[in-house]
């Protein structure tokens, strides 16, 4: 009976033996799977973030493209207006110097014809006084009659 008990035992120590071996192949079979899955899945979040991370440099790009062409197409215009801005300003200083050299042509003409006028008006009265004076002389020299009847010695 002892022997039949040792084989017993020995038979029960073999046998939990090999119940902690295949627990132990079981728990390193789960594990494996379990670090499988961790992989799977860290390697599909990766595999996510890069695709992100892509999307996102690509939209940034696209962005800063369209940034810089809006930047461009602001330059642009700015320098239009300025441009623009300059030459009406060239030209209204233009128009300046030019209605100012007008005036000053008309305000010149004006005065010549001014003087023209005061001139002939000076010399009509001068021929006019001098013909009056001249009758006026001839008149009291008593020689001629004027044919407005100014009896002779009364003028």
């Amino acid at each position: 009976m002892e022997q039949i008990k040792k084989i017993l035992r020995d038979v029960q120590e073999n046998a939990a033996k090999r119940a902690d071996k295949l627990e132990e192949a079981a728990f390193t079979k789960l594990r494996e799977q379990a670090q499988e899955r961790v992989n799977q899945v860290k390697a599909f979040f990766e595999e996510k973030l890069k695709n992100s991370q892509d999307t996102l440099k690509n939209e940034q790009f696209s962005l800063t493209e369209k940034l810089k062409a809006l930047q461009d197409k602001c330059n642009a215009e700015i320098l239009d207006v300025s441009t623009k801005q300059k030459n009406y300003y060239q030209e209204w200083t233009k128009g300046a110097v030019d209605i100012d050299s007008m005036a000053k042509k008309q305000k010149e003409e004006i005065n010549v014809s001014l003087a023209r006028q005061q001139e002939e008006i000076s010399n009509t009265l001068i021929k006019e006084r001098d013909s009056i004076n001249a009758s006026l002389t001839f008149h009291s020299l008593g020689t001629v009659q004027s044919k407005t009847c100014v009896p002779v010695g009364t003028s």
